[in-house]
């Protein structure tokens, strides 16, 4: 079993399990950092020999010059870590703290080294000097992996370089967006294709992110666009995906054909949920199929979405068990006697929503033995279990739904270990994992392993956020919110506006109705509001005065 050394931050300090090794640790081991960019300043820090960076470690990197001290904003790439400023400085000093673990994983410390820049832009590090110069166009290229908030940066590349762009939607708390950057965005294959697209990263909870949100009516994270020089949607993921499905996407791609055909084009339709512009290309490009094509299944899809904006909800109710008669084996199955589900709550038909439910968990066990269809779907076997869980809950079978979220636990342990990836470091599995662990029964565990992860992440507001959930579920009002008020602490944009209803709720439910609408009140006020009303923005406003008005 791999040792490893936990890190326990507290108050900008850190220990160790083993206190002693760990500081020999870092008087022995040095980063380098590169000057790339001089006009606004840009530099790069890359691990040494036989290290990596822990790229999700809380990591910062300082620039001191004169009477001004400045936060760089950090790029985080595959293999190095890129700081960048908005202005330009002649003599300055740079104070970086970053992450540094051997390739093996036998240990993960903080490292902080200082460099003086001179106007020669030497960088002098604490062992030797390293001479820098501007990096030229040819070398940026090739050491680019993503560009981060920074779309138009990001055209203005493609198009110089004659070169397609892949974005990235992604929020920090959504674990199939870290199990992108865990498993897919790391693999050598995936290198292997970083001179064949230019890459962009949007933080979903950013306003940064919203004309391309807008653009493309990103609904879901993480959502991977893939897109012509010119902003043109060649096609997307939505959800995660195993490498080799997610490699075969992208090299679909690079091969698609232009202007799309129907087909294409009513599939990019239906990813916007614009059912009814779907449905007439799909229909259109229909006419060439065969009676059992199964691409007839994506057309009844958009039926479905055109019925679904419907007021007969029996009659949707209908064509969901219809579809799911139709196409009984497929991963849209599960899907559909899910909304069957909620159709049927929302007609308060008692019976209705028993029998999708049943569907949920019969349609589940079918895909765990025949796990082949999995394959190049978002789908996972741990999904399944958690998806039969929920159902179980709802048909009040407890002790089933516990068992199934158990499996999804331990489905999710063993998708840790088969990336090779550390179990007690690892953010996107592991946010999963806990979860069905709580919903399993075991709430002490998934406690202690909330709290082992906020020690390791401790600028950030995810795993408290979650934390903080699972206590107040456990009726741990006051615990609750001090989680809570940790995670409202570190959060931003459209996380800060989720975290502001929980505080606002868990204030209520301690008698401080008054605090909870204040906390509101003040964030609303200095809350960016999208133009676009579709962006999740506008919704998290909206629950905001929702939870609001309950606190009266």
């Amino acid at each position: 079993m791999k040792k490893v050394f936990l890190l326990l931050a507290v108050l900008g300090s850190v220990a160790y399990a083993d206190p002693k090794e760990a500081q020999e640790i870092i008087k022995k081991v040095f980063f380098r950092m590169k000057v790339v960019q001089t006009k606004p300043l840009a530099v790069v820090f890359n691990p040494p020999a036989g290290h990596h960076f822990n790229l999700k470690a809380p990591s910062q990197v300082i620039l001191k010059s004169g009477n001004k001290s400045l936060k760089a904003v950090l790029d985080v790439g595959a293999q190095n870590i890129q700081s960048k400023w908005t202005e330009s400085f002649a003599d300055c000093t740079i104070s970086a703290e970053l992450f540094i673990c051997d390739d093996k994983d036998t240990y993960c410390v903080p490292k902080k080294q200082e460099f003086t820049c001179k106007g020669d832009l030497k960088a002098q590090g604490p062992q030797e000097e390293v001479v820098v110069a501007q990096a030229t166009t040819q070398e940026n290229a090739k050491s680019r992996v993503f560009i981060l908030n920074d779309s138009a940066q990001a055209f203005r590349i493609a198009k110089s370089e004659n070169k397609p762009v892949m974005i990235d939607f992604f929020g920090i708390w959504c674990p199939p967006c870290n199990m992108l950057d865990e498993t897919v965005f790391i693999s050598p294959k995936f290198q292997a294709m970083k001179n064949d697209f230019v890459f962009l990263k949007l933080d979903a909870d950013k306003s940064t992110s919203w004309e391309l949100k807008s653009k493309y009516k990103v609904k879901g994270y993480p959502t991977i666009i893939f897109a012509r020089n010119d902003g043109e949607e060649i096609s997307r993921i939505v959800g995660s995906r195993k490498t080799s499905a997610f490699i075969k996407e992208m090299q679909r791609a690079l091969k698609s054909k232009s202007p799309p055909g129907d087909f294409e084009l009513g599939q990019r339709h239906l990813d916007n949920e614009e059912y009814a512009m779907a449905h007439f290309y799909l229909l259109k490009a229909s006419r060439k199929w065969s009676a059992n094509d199964m691409r007839r299944n994506v057309l009844l899809s958009a039926q479905l979405g055109m019925q679904s904006l419907q007021s007969d909800k029996k009659a949707y109710v209908q064509l969901l068990r219809s579809a799911i008669e139709w196409y009984p084996h497929s991963t849209l199955t599960v899907e559909r006697a899910q909304k069957m589900a909620s159709a049927a709550a929302e007609i308060s038909d008692v019976k209705l929503i028993e029998e999708a439910q049943g569907l949920v968990v019969s349609s589940a066990q079918w895909l765990l033995k025949h796990p082949a269809l999995l394959a190049e779907s978002e789908w996972t076997k741990a999904d399944l279990y958690e998806a039969m869980g929920e159902s179980y809950s709802a048909l009040k079978e407890e002790a089933k739904s516990k068992d199934s979220y158990a499996s999804a636990a331990a489905e999710y342990g063993a998708m840790i270990e088969e990336a090779g990836l550390n179990e007690n470091t690892e953010r996107g599995y592991n946010l999963e994992r806990i979860y069905c662990l709580w919903k399993a029964g075991r709430v002490e565990l998934a406690d202690e392993l909330y709290s082992k992860l906020e020690k390791i992440y401790p600028e950030e507001f995810t795993f408290y956020y979650q934390h903080a959930h699972l206590l107040k579920d456990q009726k741990k009002f006051k615990d609750a919110l001090e989680k809570a008020e940790h995670a409202f602490k570190y959060s931003y944009g459209d996380n800060k506006l989720r975290v502001t209803g929980l505080v606002a709720e868990l204030n209520g439910e301690l008698g401080q109705k008054i605090v909870g609408r204040k906390i509101i009140d003040d964030v609303v006020a200095q809350a960016e509001v999208p133009k676009d009303q579709g962006i999740r923005t506008t919704k998290y406003l909206e629950k905001l005065k929702t939870i609001r008005e309950k606190l009266k």
